[in-house]
């Protein structure tokens, strides 16, 4: 396949290498859900300090066999459109029958595409005048790598291994992959653009879930029939074929092993077609990964938001065992004084939780990361930089985070929901241990009021315990209350102890209320 962009690929000048509006980060499978059936792969990936946009479509002929338009073209930073020639193929042969020199190739029209934000676009192509695709994720966020996320080293199949593939040697054919996220669960996806016996184009495409952690998946394809392209396009004539199954295997962040099982039997080692996903990038992790039951580990993270470098303890319950699935997980600000609370607790109530504690740097550290202004960048951290490191690692519940802060870190609890994306929200239940929500009141309450100025929806748990600073957690509580946010459960707790003496009751009567709802 690269032949075919190999003149546009190699002979237009550089561009500035990170994009403003479409970014790596917006790579995978997508769709028009009123056009099931069909649908469009769709990278930005980066060659030296260009940014290149690669679509892959995959639809139907006028007589409704399987057929599929591809091209690419670079885009400049800032821009909000990009307009992409396409071609299609044909001559060549699937499976070990195949021949670049058989590759015969045609115009297909062209493809523009429209930003709208991170999870929403929209395309026309030339053959389809007067239609609109209005594209949304087919499957969901790149796993570890969702918009403004800071992406780990990898071992194993995740998001940054996105992208346009290829076997050099097999030029006019190749293959999107795409690792995704849906929930609570990670998803392959790959699509293979090649031809039939017959030389005609068509597409194997085919999803499954993966596990986390996983270096390799067997992924069942399929192929379809029957619909037509473009305004002729009805999903009630679409026919869908089984067509073997494919597994693909990790070997580095620039190789993925093929093996294809169904008419023919084959396998081919993989490069990437373009490069590296637009601002993303790919490290390999070297250190091995150790997950054991009842086990704490300390890592380092450097955090180029704040610019300073945490200690995070990582705690695997009892019950993290070979097979025991996804596990709740529980951020906590303020390791020192919380995480062997968290553990002693969760272990003694068996919430079978994963403890995530964030070391706080010290007394003066503690009024830079969970005060304003430096509230905003250490959000930052904890969403786009630990949520990926942890969770692209450890087998856990994206739907089931809770985050628990204490004094200072409680009331930035508030300060860390007020600041999520409404659209996607991180977290499902928040405690807050005797918040100081008598410091940076105003600030506090100008962030929940852009929260609440976004969106009347809130589906998460709130426990606030009170005790010192009972005064302003009230006052907060009755703020929230009268909004009336749809999906809220909020609870306040009051304690006849001292700031200290209250953190170990109200933790373990919070995660009582978070997972068993009493």
């Amino acid at each position: 396949m690269r032949f075919i962009l190999a003149a546009a690929l190699f002979f237009v000048g550089a561009l500035p290498a990170i994009a403003q509006t479409f970014t790596g980060a917006m790579s995978g499978s997508w769709w028009d859900a009123s056009r099931s059936g069909e649908g469009q792969f769709i990278t930005f990936e980066s060659v030296g300090t260009r940014n290149v946009v690669y679509v892959a479509y995959f639809t139907y002929t006028p007589d409704g066999r399987a057929t599929w338009h591809v091209g690419n073209a670079d885009y400049a930073p800032g821009a909000t459109s990009i307009s992409i020639p396409l071609v299609t193929g044909s001559g060549a042969r699937f499976g070990n029958a195949f021949s670049a020199n058989d590759v015969q190739v045609a115009n297909a029209g062209t493809a523009t595409l429209e930003f709208v934000s991170c999870r929403q676009m929209r395309m026309q192509h030339s053959g389809m005048a007067g239609i609109t695709l209005n594209l949304s994720r087919l499957v969901g966020p790149l796993a570890g790598a969702d918009c403004n996320d800071q992406p780990p080293p990898t071992a194993s199949l995740t998001g940054v291994l996105s992208g346009s593939w290829w076997n050099a040697s097999r030029s006019g054919e190749g293959q999107f992959v795409t690792f995704e996220t849906q929930g609570s669960r990670n998803v392959a996806y790959v699509a293979y653009f090649t031809y039939t016996p017959e030389g005609a184009a068509t597409w194997l495409v085919g999803n499954a879930d993966i596990p986390i952690g996983a270096t390799s998946i067997t992924i069942p394809v399929i192929t379809g029939s029957g619909a037509r392209f473009g305004a002729n396009f009805s999903s009630g004539d679409v026919q869908i074929q089984a067509a073997g199954s494919v597994t693909l295997t990790f070997t580095g962040c620039n190789g993925l092993t093929l093996a294809y099982s169904g008419a023919h039997s084959f396998t081919h080692s993989l490069q990437r077609l373009v490069g590296p996903l637009t601002g993303l990038g790919c490290t390999v992790r070297t250190a091995p990964l150790i997950a054991q039951p009842d086990l704490q580990q300390m890592h380092t993270l450097i955090s180029p938001d704040t610019n300073f470098t945490y200690q995070v303890a990582v705690w695997t319950p009892p019950g993290y065992v070979a097979g025991s699935g996804l596990h709740p997980v529980i951020y906590a600000a303020d390791m020192e004084p919380q995480v062997l609370t968290l553990k002693n607790t969760v272990r003694a109530a068996g919430y079978n939780a994963v403890v995530v504690a964030v070391g706080n740097g010290g007394p003066d550290r503690r009024f830079v990361d969970y005060t304003f202004p430096g509230a905003n960048a250490y959000h930052r951290f904890l969403v786009h930089q630990l949520m990926p490191y942890v969770e692209t690692q450890f087998r856990v519940d994206r739907t089931r985070r809770t985050f628990v802060g204490y004094s200072l870190s409680g009331s930035f609890a508030a300060v860390t929901l007020a600041l999520d994306d409404p659209a996607a929200r991180r977290w499902s239940s928040i405690i807050s241990v005797d918040g100081s929500f008598w410091h940076q009141t105003q600030d506090v309450y100008n962030v929940e009021q852009a929260m609440f100025n976004a969106s009347s929806s809130l589906p998460v748990k709130i426990y606030l315990v009170a005790a010192a600073n009972m005064e302003g957690i009230t006052a907060f509580r009755q703020r929230m209350e009268a909004r009336g946010y749809q999906g809220l459960q909020l609870r306040q707790q009051n304690y006849a102890l001292d700031h200290g003496a209250v953190l170990a009751p109200g933790i373990a009567d919070g995660l009582a209320w978070v997972f068993g709802g009493n």
